[in-house]
């Protein structure tokens, strides 16, 4: 009888670890990939920076559904010097698919200002299937400190 009972909760514990996982799994998936809908995504690794760091930028490009083309233009703050990305001469990050898009994750490297503040993007993607732009999502800012 006493072993059943020890069958029993084990059975409940390890259901209850299952359940965790997966809960733990979706809210991950949700953070990092946007949710289900298209869209594109900024990351930052860390959102504290020493001035005058480099660090990275990452912009996950997620298409669910039948895209032909997408693209998303990222306004950088003018403190920050974009090392290693397509940018315009306004210190915007911009990367556009015209034909067969397909999700992707671009990586950039910038540099931190020399002076403390906090530092904030503000950016707009389009895809094929939208009518008007959209805010890219995820986190906008870092803190230089």
């Amino acid at each position: 009888m006493a072993e059943k009972k020890r069958g029993e909760a084990l059975t409940i514990a390890l259901v209850v670890v299952a359940i965790i996982v997966v809960v733990g799994g979706i809210f991950l998936y949700l953070k990092y990939s946007g949710g289900s809908d298209d869209s594109v995504v900024r990351i930052f690794p860390s959102i504290k920076i020493s001035p005058g760091a480099e660090f990275k930028v990452e912009y996950h490009v997620n298409l669910n559904s039948s895209q032909g083309y997408y693209l998303f233009e990222d306004a950088v703050p003018k403190e920050i010097q974009v090392i290693d990305c397509q940018t315009d001469v306004n210190n915007k990050i911009k990367n556009v698919v015209i034909q067969g898009a397909t999700s992707r994750v671009y990586i950039c490297t910038l540099k931190a200002p020399t002076n403390s503040g906090k530092y904030s993007f503000k950016g707009e993607y389009v895809l094929s299937n939208m009518k008007s732009p959209s805010k890219i999502k995820g986190e906008s800012s870092i803190v230089v400190s």
